[in-house]
């Protein structure tokens, strides 16, 4: 999900979009401003492994370990060595078939290498792309002092965190706390998160990050989260700010995934079930209110829930047998049901 449209990758390795199409995002063959349905996205009809969203670009993995980005370009976020618009699926330079996951923050996107090592590239203001830098790139660059092989990578708005030996580092804006080393002090490289363990049941799984806040599932099932926490996105009960990990109240220790959107939170749980905490006044949360909500709450309706992707005010998850349920604001269409309510 990325700030206004939403994207699903097919069995048999294609890739939908809908939703806001105002820079190209949803990759429709013939551009229009929006689709209100699921648009099959040019050129990209077999052969994809895995799909990242932006706030306004998406990017496709493919077999061949080869990236593919399309939609808004301004900062050089899709990595073809320029700042073009593309409306259809544009490959990211300087690669070489070696990437084996992807990310999207706002305006710049993430790959994790099969070596272990991570490359960035697009908006650099905050130094979210940790090459030691302030920055733009419009191809990618390394990631520095990583410290070891990263397990895995996830871009927040402006700031990006990896998994390395079981435990966390950040980079990139701090103004709240996001990066989780007890400063509000930006970051032009990674850093260390504070508080979080490195063993079986402390270490961390995946990482999830909205505009200002992180959040950390942990081996044992449990989260943490920290940075901003207004609208009670940080799920700890409060609406205070934490420059540290918190656990979120209330959670049974059975997470199974977790994503993050612009300023709330969701979690699949053990068999199934989805909760959300955080800003709710679109909707999306799912818990039939529209108040935010400060600890975990049921999302209703969802009970076989394998995968969560978490927007700026909408939510989806794709259930058991291949299903996509949506909720949440719909302005362009963003659910995908047809309808812009």
């Amino acid at each position: 999900a990325g700030s206004m449209h939403a994207c699903a990758l097919t069995t048999a390795g294609a890739v939908y979009c809908w939703g806001n199409n105002g820079f190209g995002q949803v990759g429709m063959a013939v551009p229009a401003p929006e689709s209100l349905v699921p648009t099959p996205v040019a050129g990209l009809t077999t052969g994809v492994q895995a799909i990242a969203a932006g706030e306004n670009h998406t990017c496709a993995l493919t077999a061949a370990r080869a990236v593919f980005c399309w939609g808004s370009n301004a900062a050089g976020q899709l990595g073809d060595g320029s700042t073009t618009n593309r409306f259809t699926p544009a490959a990211v330079n300087g690669l070489g078939g070696s990437v084996q996951a992807i990310t999207a923050g706002a305006e710049h996107t993430c790959a994790l290498l099969v070596t272990g090592g991570i490359n960035c590239w697009g908006n650099n203001a905050y130094g979210q792309l940790g090459d030691g830098s302030g920055s733009d790139h419009v191809t990618p660059v390394a990631v520095i002092h990583l410290g070891g092989a990263a397990q895995g990578v996830h871009a927040a708005a402006h700031h990006t965190c990896a998994v390395v030996a079981g435990g966390a580092l950040c980079w990139g804006a701090n103004d709240v706390g996001q990066l989780g080393d007890g400063t509000t002090a930006g970051k032009l490289a990674p850093v260390p998160v504070h508080g979080l363990g490195s063993d079986l049941l402390t270490g961390v799984l995946s990482l999830a990050g909205g505009e200002s806040h992180t959040c950390a599932l942990l081996g044992g099932g449990s989260v943490s989260c920290w940075g901003d926490n207004f609208y009670g996105q940080l799920g700890d009960g409060t609406a205070d700010g934490h420059l540290l990990p918190t656990p979120v109240s209330t959670l049974a220790p059975s997470v199974q995934a977790i994503s993050a959107g612009l300023r709330h939170t969701c979690v699949v749980t053990a068999g199934g079930g989805v909760a959300c905490w955080g800003w709710n006044d679109d909707g999306q949360l799912g818990n039939g209110n529209g108040g935010a909500q400060l600890v975990p709450a049921p999302v209703y309706g969802i009970e076989t829930a394998q995968a969560l992707a978490v927007g700026d005010s909408h939510t989806c998850a794709v259930l058991a047998g291949g299903a996509v349920k949506c909720w949440g604001w719909n302005g362009y269409g963003q659910l995908g049901d047809g309808t812009a309510t």
